[in-house]
């Protein structure tokens, strides 16, 4: 949220940037971007035990949270009836 109504210059940034008139690139940020994508994407497609073990774990987690948000949920809708 503070990125849209600060409108200051940001302390840290990572390099290099190319800048275009009023529009920035971050090429930087972009390479390392890429670079994460592409060991994700080979992973996927060479080892195989992982990508399932990396699904299961990704999908046990996400049904943890979504239990823990609904019970907090009802735990606010508790407090705030009181």
């Amino acid at each position: 949220m503070l990125r849209w109504k600060y409108h200051g210059e940001r302390g840290w940034k990572v390099p290099p940037n190319l800048r275009i008139g009023k529009f920035e690139l971050p090429i930087g940020l972009l390479s390392v971007f890429l670079v994460l994508l592409s060991t994700a994407v080979v992973n996927l497609f060479t080892k195989s035990v992982a990508t399932v073990s990396g699904l299961v774990f990704a999908a046990g987690f996400f049904i943890i949270f979504f239990v823990s948000e609904r019970q907090n949920l009802r735990k606010h809708a508790v407090t705030r009836a009181r």
